[in-house]
């Protein structure tokens, strides 16, 4: 399993953030996922067998437009 913590920019609100984890969440091999509105991130668990950071950031980018960088990866 691994982890990314991805800064977030351009959410309007907590929905924001509850649509970004839901959405995660359908994404084949993501374990967990938690946004913040406040802290501009989003933060996954998932598996690197089954999923990739590219594809979790397009899922992000699919809902708004949402500015995506990577912040580090565990």
């Amino acid at each position: 399993m691994r982890k990314v913590y991805l800064k977030t920019k351009n959410m309007h609100c907590a929905s924001c953030s509850f649509l970004i984890e839901s959405e995660l969440s359908e994404l084949e091999g993501v374990t967990n996922a938690q946004s913040s509105y406040k802290k501009e991130e989003t933060v996954v668990l998932y598996d690197e067998n089954k999923t990739t950071v590219a594809k979790i950031i397009d899922v992000i980018k699919k809902i708004n437009n949402y500015e995506i960088s990577l912040i580090k990866e565990e």
